[in-house]
């Protein structure tokens, strides 16, 4: 019976953990920014009553960082930043302008290729 017990603590602990790094990754997508796709599809039926796809259209919109998000991020990791040192939150800083250039080019390479338009944003 304690073993038992202890399997399903096991499993609520780690379905807890599970769950909290879901939350993690939603709070630094939210955080960061990112980019959304809106797809509507529009069907018809034929003359036999089967459904036929008639018209698909996909919309690309950025979706800007919320400071809420990052406030609690900042104020929940708030002794990891403490602990980095100059050097690291400078290699840490550089990441970030690589990531954001490399995003700003797909955005671009996205335009060119007409997949994302002005309107579409």
């Amino acid at each position: 019976m304690a073993k038992e017990k202890k399997k399903c603590l096991e499993i609520v602990q780690s379905s807890h953990t599970i769950a909290l790094e879901k939350v993690k990754k939603a709070l630094l997508k939210r955080a960061t920014g990112y980019t959304a796709v809106d797809e509507v599809e529009e069907y018809v039926f034929t003359a036999e009553g089967d459904k036929r796809l008639a018209k698909q259209k996909k919309t690309y919109y950025e979706v800007a960082p919320d400071m809420t998000a990052i406030k609690i991020l900042l104020d929940t990791d708030k002794e990891s930043v403490v602990e980095l040192t100059e050097a690291q939150l400078l290699k840490e800083r550089e990441r970030l302008f690589m990531l954001w250039a490399q995003l700003q080019e797909e955005k671009k390479l996205l335009h060119n290729t007409g997949v994302l338009d002005k309107r579409n944003i």
